[in-house]
């Protein structure tokens, strides 16, 4: 389960009983696998423009940029796409809201940009293709 204002993952079993926690995220927002192994977890960051009361970072990660990681289903990172400064350049993220995967494991990633005041022309939508 995504808890963005907690800065968590938690993980529960079939029956919602807690098996463990994942607290190298920033701000996540949702989840998805890939029916492969692979997770996506999109990660709002901590950009005044997405959450104008964070005065302070209170990810362990001191990049405040938002990202969407890979991870094995212990929750380790295998691989991060975005996380740079132009969060509206191509294969970067504004505010990552929304995470899906195709049959042939392309992953789609939905933004919010207006209500997080993006910039105008900024995506909402970004595909990428897996290798």
């Amino acid at each position: 389960m995504a808890d963005r204002e907690n800065s968590r993952v938690q993980v529960f079993d079939l029956e919602g009983r807690y098996i463990s926690e994942w607290d190298d995220v920033r701000r996540p927002t949702s989840i998805c696998g890939d029916g492969r192994g692979t997770l996506f977890v999109s990660e709002l960051g901590y950009k005044k423009e997405t959450n104008p009361k964070e005065n302070e970072i209170r990810s362990k990660n001191a990049n405040p940029a938002s990202r969407v990681t890979l991870r094995s289903d212990d929750g380790s990172i295998l691989s991060e796409i975005g996380g740079g400064d132009d969060g509206c350049a191509p294969g970067n993220f504004f505010a990552p809201h929304m995470l899906c995967t195709d049959s042939r494991g392309d992953l789609y990633v939905g933004e919010v940009v207006f209500a997080t005041h993006a910039p105008k022309g900024c995506h909402t939508l970004q595909k990428f293709l897996k290798k």
